[in-house]
């Protein structure tokens, strides 16, 4: 069932295996340049709180459109945009299947509800509406929150260390776009 939620993209999105361009308009034109240089300034060593070139001077961490938290942000300072575009179309849709099969899985729905529920919630009117799903901070962050509460219902059915940092990792995630959470 994983294997095909995950491949189920591949499907849905045929000019990213293509090799086209993906759908970036709008705001999130905008968005682009903000990441390309967080991700380029993480793997140049520097970890991105401040940024003297925006305006006056900018904290990158509180605004949500740079991305610091968010781990798609990343593949854009190691691959070319264009391919990291149409992947991240692809990660995003087969995280958001993925995640919410899991958390499904662990709150006890069958496979089959639980592979309703993934495809429900993956192809749901919101992740339609947002056509810049490549670097939408909230198309992102409702891809990331299944995987979230997946995490927490994990640490709540045994409590223990490890699980409390990989819910804690999680919970940072949600910091892709804290203003819309």
């Amino acid at each position: 069932m994983l294997a095909a939620m995950i491949a189920l993209p591949f499907v849905m999105f045929p000019f990213a295996i293509r090799g086209d361009t993906a759908i970036v308009k709008g705001d999130a034109l905008i968005d682009l340049p903000f990441r390309i240089s967080v991700a380029r300034r993480v793997f140049a060593g520097d970890w991105p709180f401040w940024s003297p070139e925006i305006l006056c001077g900018m904290d990158l961490w509180a605004y949500s459109v740079t991305g610091v938290l968010n781990p798609f942000t990343y593949l854009l300072g190691i691959f070319p945009v264009i391919w990291t575009l149409n992947v991240l179309t692809l990660l995003v849709y087969s995280t958001a299947l993925s995640g919410t099969y899991i958390f499904a899985r662990l709150w006890g729905v069958g496979r089959a509800g639980s592979f309703v529920a993934a495809i429900c919630y993956a192809f749901s009117g919101f992740f339609y509406s947002h056509h810049d799903i490549p670097i939408d901070g909230m198309a992102q962050a409702a891809a990331l929150a299944p995987v979230v509460w997946a995490a927490y219902l994990y640490l709540g059915l045994k409590p223990g260390p490890k699980r409390a940092a990989l819910a804690a990792l999680a919970t940072l995630w949600l910091g892709v776009a804290p203003q819309e959470q």
